[in-house]
């Protein structure tokens, strides 16, 4: 991701390390882009993901985050929820991403303190606290993917959205 932003902002990657320190750009983009997102905006000069929410308010985007919606007429989801399982279904095994998530999520009762803001980082934390009596090795590799692809493609809205509705994600 180093070079793609380096690419993008027209620096060495010198000059990255010595912006990560002292400007915010650097932790903006390394927290809400991934490398296939910037890469698309350098070729394109747009972005698919921003192109499809850019006519919204913050207060409709809201509703569209916290409800399930299903078009009557297509049959077809919410961009977001969709959006959602694309990552699920490249980025990871949906039994590890469920097998943990179940478990950590029955355990700790995230819904009632999360917010569409904070939700990544409880999650993460509830997720590297959780203990198991279940082989180690094994449930602790699951942990460390889970907590990767987490950390790596979900932003804190779609966090918010796998905790609230894990049966939208996590079901077969």
């Amino acid at each position: 991701m180093k070079e793609e932003i380096c690419d993008l902002l027209g620096i060495s990657l010198k000059s990255y390390y010595n912006w990560k320190k002292s400007r915010k750009i650097i932790s903006f983009l390394e927290e809400y882009f991934d490398n296939n997102e910037i890469q698309e905006y350098m070729l394109t000069k747009k972005m698919t993901k921003l192109e499809l929410i850019k006519n919204y308010s913050i207060e409709e985007l809201k509703v569209k985050l916290n409800t399930k919606h299903v078009d009557p007429v297509h049959g077809t989801e919410d961009y977001l929820i969709v959006n959602i399982r694309y990552k699920i279904s490249n980025h990871i095994k949906k039994s590890i991403l469920q097998d943990v998530l179940k478990k950590v999520l029955s355990e700790n009762n995230l819904i009632d303190t999360t917010n569409d803001i904070n939700s990544k980082d409880l999650l993460i934390k509830a997720i590297k606290n959780f203990q198991t009596s279940i082989k180690r090795s094994e449930f602790e590799d699951k942990k460390n993917d889970t907590l990767q692809f987490i950390t790596n493609y979900l932003i804190s809205n779609e966090v918010f959205l796998i905790i609230k509705y894990p049966e939208v994600f996590l079901e077969e």
